[in-house]
Parts: C-alpha cells; sequence; structure tokens
C-alpha cells in the first residue's frame, strides 16, 4: 500500500502498491511513485575477502553524498551466495553511484568506468559486477 496525499481531505487515500517493470513515461503508476521513494534490488559480484564490507555509494544522501562512511545501502553475501552481494535501498529521481568495497579504514573504488547513472520511477533490479558495466536494469 502507498499512502498518497491527494490534498482534498484530511487523511491521505491509501492505493494498492505495485511494482513497475516499466521505467518509462506508460508506468500505470508513474503518478503515485513519483511523489514515492521505490525499492532498488542491487545484486552485485564482487570478489572480496574476509571482513571487506560492500557499499553502494554516490549522490544521493541515502548512499553518503559520496561519502561511503555515510552509505545506508550495505550489500551482504554468504557462503551460499558468494561472489554475489544483495541488498536495497529506497530512492526516487536520478542519481549516478559507484559500488565501495571497504575493509577497515580503506575504499577501494571502482576506477574503470565512469559513474553509473540511475533513474528512479518504479521499484527495479539492478545486477552489475565490479568495474564492468553497464549494469543489467529490470
Amino acid at each position: 500500500v502507498v499512502q498518497v496525499d491527494t490534498g482534498s481531505s484530511d487523511r491521505p487515500s491509501l492505493v494498492p502498491f505495485r511494482v513497475c517493470t516499466e521505467r518509462s513515461a506508460t508506468c500505470p503508476w508513474r503518478e503515485v511513485l513519483a511523489s514515492s521513494m521505490a525499492e532498488v534490488q542491487f545484486r552485485f559480484r564482487c570478489d572480496t575477502v574476509p571482513g571487506d564490507r560492500v557499499l553502494v555509494v554516490g549522490g544521493d544522501a541515502s548512499i553518503g553524498d559520496w561519502d561511503p562512511s555515510k552509505s545506508k545501502v550495505e550489500l551482504k553475501t554468504d557462503a551460499g551466495s558468494y561472489p554475489v552481494w544483495s541488498g536495497s535501498g529506497s530512492f526516487k529521481g536520478e542519481f549516478e553511484y559507484k559500488f565501495v568495497v571497504l575493509n577497515g579504514g580503506n575504499a577501494k573504488w571502482e576506477v574503470a568506468i565512469p559513474n553509473r547513472k540511475l533513474s528512479v520511477n518504479c521499484g527495479i533490479k539492478v545486477e552489475a559486477e565490479w568495474d564492468k558495466g553497464p549494469a543489467k536494469e529490470t
């Protein structure tokens, strides 16, 4: 359910939420989601060593405004899914980002490709691999 402020009453309207698979103007829930945050699910292939952390870092406050220590989107892995790291965050609008591997106080950034770009209107899935682009968005 998504809460929508219609401006016509004291209470916002509640409408069913559906994740769009289209990222275009034809998205049937575009008007509802334009004012809402949408979930982005990340699946990221990256070889790491024990103790490493993988973060999404970029030009949005929820991903640190390019400061890895402030990113709220940390990806996780386990023995059954390694080397694939997964996680999600809520976004709206357009922003640039990169994946960053942290080990202690050291940050290792993707350097072989330009900043990744994402435009979020509806919930989407992003699949990517370290320093290889572009990411696959569905």
